[in-house]
């Protein structure tokens, strides 16, 4: 649900896990150290986000955190399907 980037001053929180069924991921500054934020239980939307003073929302449901605040990897799943079906007869 939560993840701090390597120096501890970012927190990636899913937004699917807020509540409001979001397919996105906000990442927003912390201070190494502290205790996560208070205002989770208050987030409704991605504009509540918004008003976070340097908060922003990345658009990606499995997100990582890297070094920073600027490094993520988003995970991504694919399928590839046979659209024909090939029947052999006995």
């Amino acid at each position: 649900m939560v993840s701090w980037s390597w120096d501890g001053k970012w927190m990636y929180v899913g937004c699917r896990y807020l509540g409001y069924g979001s397919k996105k991921t906000a990442v927003v500054p912390t201070q190494p150290g502290s205790p996560p934020p208070t205002w989770l239980n208050t987030i409704r939307s991605d504009s509540d986000i918004s008003k976070i003073p340097g908060a922003r929302l990345v658009n990606g449901d499995n997100v990582y955190a890297g070094r920073s605040g600027d490094e993520y990897v988003i995970a991504r799943k694919s399928a590839k399907a046979n659209l024909f079906r090939i029947y052999f007869a006995k």
